[in-house]
């Protein structure tokens, strides 16, 4: 019998499970008086699977009371694994070299009380995460990287991260609803602008924020309700309870700009719902000439324990997806975090690039 066979395949040089392969006949394992070698961790090798996974490596070691032949052999075979393993961990500080955590804790300047579902972005990439309910974030940054924190109705705040502290102070700022409103007389029209009555082509998910610009409508037209429709998945493991914020933006120069709403309009969406329309008569705002972005942002979603979890790069939305249709128009723009606007767009099968608008659109009274 081969030597590499004896034991009933217990008996294996650790070549074999630290450099995938078997060891000249020269260096095959001695045969012990008992079973020498035993494997530690969650692993167990098998004689058709005696390889452990990538980040599961785990070391023979002996047991107690175990005897060896040669135990010069077996320091030298443990000598390689300890080396292997020094290589191993080596190369992981590699890829995390430079970079640093940022954790925190974002409040009101004023009231000094915590800020949730705030906005906090790596400036000109798409990492990026979202504030718990008690303001707290971290993130993993470079550190040469700025930030940048956002919050409906709060002035925004870059901050270099080497000068983050324990707590980031946000100050309000005022929106100046006169410039937006009217009050005419008594308003008795109503009538649906943007994309509300599209056949669906696609649902998009993934992205952080989405913006869809409406068109000026009528004379001194303002918004009363906005509307979103959605698709959900089939998926039932992965349905959950939703979490976005609602935006509505000035346009500026085709881009969402400066925010209209006075504070955060936060929405929790079931994992089945299709739908939602959301009245905002009471904000009284007007569509100027040039228009403006109705939106939302992505932000987390509730665990089976009605714990908020929020998104960033890594963690995406999925459960939860935006209804799209075709356009020759489009109106939709969507980004990650700290990156750019860019339209929405379906890339078909056979290599064509085609916009698409997702279904958002609002009732106008006038």
């Amino acid at each position: 019998m081969d030597k590499m066979q004896r034991d009933s395949g217990e008996c294996r040089c650790i070549d074999k499970y630290i450099f995938g392969r078997v060891p000249p006949e020269s260096r095959a394992c001695p045969e012990p008086s008992r079973r020498a070698f035993r494997r530690v961790g969650p692993y167990t090798a098998s004689p058709r699977d005696p390889h452990p996974p990538l980040g599961g490596l785990s070391v023979p070691v002996p047991r107690a009371g175990d005897k060896f032949v040669d135990g010069k052999h077996f320091f030298k075979c443990f000598g390689r694994a300890i080396f292997s393993v020094f290589i191993y961990l080596s190369s992981i500080h590699t890829v995390s070299y430079g970079q640093v955590s940022v954790r925190g804790i974002v409040a009101d300047a004023e009231s000094r009380k915590s800020l949730p579902h705030v906005s906090v972005t790596i400036t000109n990439s798409n990492r990026g995460t979202v504030a718990y309910e008690n303001g707290y974030f971290a993130l993993t940054v470079k550190d040469q990287d700025s930030l940048l924190v956002t919050s409906v109705g709060y002035k925004k705040i870059r901050i270099a991260t080497r000068d983050v502290r324990d707590t980031i102070w946000m100050k309000q700022e005022v929106v100046n609803l006169s410039e937006i409103t009217v009050s005419p007389g008594k308003l008795k029209h109503r009538t649906r602008l943007g994309n509300v009555s599209g056949k669906s082509r696609i649902a998009i998910a993934g992205m952080h924020q989405i913006a869809y610009r409406i068109d000026h409508g009528p004379a001194h037209g303002e918004l009363e309700v906005l509307y979103f429709f959605f698709q959900t998945t089939l998926n039932k493991e992965i349905r959950a309870t939703t979490r976005v914020r609602l935006r509505i933006y000035e346009n500026e120069d085709g881009r969402p700009g400066r925010d209209l709403l006075p504070h955060d309009i936060i929405v929790d969406l079931d994992g089945k719902q299709r739908e939602l329309a959301y009245d905002i008569a009471r904000y009284r705002i007007q569509i100027p000439d040039n228009g403006l972005f109705i939106g939302l942002d992505f932000l987390g979603k509730l665990n089976d324990q009605g714990k908020f979890i929020p998104y960033d790069k890594l963690y995406r939305p999925i459960n939860l997806r935006l209804d799209c249709t075709d356009t020759s128009t489009p109106h939709t723009l969507q980004r990650s975090f700290g990156t750019d606007w860019f339209e929405t767009t379906l890339h078909t099968r056979d290599g064509r690039v085609k916009p698409i608008d997702a279904k958002i659109g609002a009732r106008i009274v006038y």
